[in-house]
């Protein structure tokens, strides 16, 4: 037997350990990373929404259109003066009935985010001190609501934000329809361009096969920064192009989309006889008019750089522009 196939039989083994819980409540046991796996699952379930709640909120997919028009309560942006161990109790839930915990959780608001990552990042610990219950002491009436209620406070949470986002995006996109009559000619209404999009669905992009979240792509639509993911997607999708252009493959090159770190990483240590250095350097020795693309953030923005390794010059932004009787990676870069 493989050494691979012996660690995925260990593996399948350690999940399959019940586990008791007379030998971790309680036990004055640290939550950590390197616990059992069977642990681990346990505190996971601890956390678990029912499914007749799951049922009720709003699933990833459900259309941009939709989400926005859902009556959600407030998530309170008070300054909270209560400890961690406040939000736990040792007491059993007073309320245990799903839908119940659903209604009343909704008549609130939601606490802040802030307090809802600490007691997320805490919730191991006091799981396994044997609390088994969550109160909100931000209330005169603290009931003892199951442990998932968290976990439900965090998906509301994550919820309000995608609403928040979405609607200003839908003013914004909007505002440029109203603006442009070409637009108008194409588009009835901002819900024709993205209304039916789900709020928070995922998506493959065929050029590097990676699953991403469609409110990744969301600051393309805003005045915000774009985040790594964009660049990510943005650079390999070019790169796939490219690796099906037959003339332009052989003269142009686009490297990772943080290829800039590996050149702070050579200037700081001064080694630019780094692998991906090493291969570039083959690169221009058979090809040495190579001309190099990439992605950095420069001054808050996403810009290209274009280095021309047959002039040894370096253009940034607008002046990075293709001089050689064709402006076809150009369009390729920015299409």
């Amino acid at each position: 037997m493989s050494a691979d196939a012996t660690l995925i039989d260990d593996i399948d083994s350690e999940e399959r350990r019940a586990f008791l819980p007379a030998q971790w409540i309680g036990q004055q046991k640290q939550y950590q990373k390197e616990l059992p796996l069977h642990v681990i699952d346990a505190r996971i379930r601890a956390a678990e929404l029912p499914p007749i709640i799951q049922q009720q909120i709003p699933r990833e997919d459900l259309p941009i259109a939709s989400l926005v028009n859902i009556a959600f309560p407030k998530m309170s942006k008070t300054f909270s003066v209560y400890p961690t161990s406040a939000w736990f109790s040792h007491q059993e839930p007073d309320i245990g009935e799903p839908t119940m915990i659903l209604r009343h959780v909704l008549k609130r608001t939601i606490p802040p985010k802030t307090i809802l990552n600490t007691l997320y990042n805490e919730f191991g610990q006091y799981w396994l001190d044997g609390f088994k219950s969550i109160v909100d002491p931000r209330y005169k009436t603290k009931e003892s609501m199951p442990l998932y209620t968290l976990t439900l406070w965090r998906s509301i949470s994550n919820i309000l934000e995608g609403q928040e986002q979405w609607k200003s995006i839908l003013a914004r996109v909007q505002s440029q329809l109203d603006n442009s009559p070409s637009l108008r000619s194409r588009f009835k209404s901002v819900d024709n361009i993205i209304g039916s999009i789900g709020w928070s669905s995922t998506f493959r992009i065929v050029s590097n096969r990676n699953t991403y979240n469609v409110r990744a792509f969301a600051p393309l639509l805003q005045d915000a920064m774009l985040g790594d993911d964009i660049t990510e997607a943005m650079v390999t999708t070019i790169q796939s192009r490219l690796r099906d252009h037959q003339v332009y493959q052989k003269t142009h090159f686009v490297p990772a989309s943080r290829f800039h770190l590996v050149l702070k990483k050579a200037a700081e240590e001064k080694r630019f006889n780094l692998d991906a250095l090493r291969e570039i350097d083959g690169m221009v020795k058979r090809c040495p008019d190579l001309l190099l693309w990439m992605a950095v953030l420069h001054n808050m923005h996403e810009v290209v750089i274009q280095v021309d390794f047959g002039k040894r010059t370096i253009a940034i932004g607008e002046s990075a522009k293709y001089t050689r009787g064709d402006d076809g990676l150009t369009c390729l870069w920015c299409r």
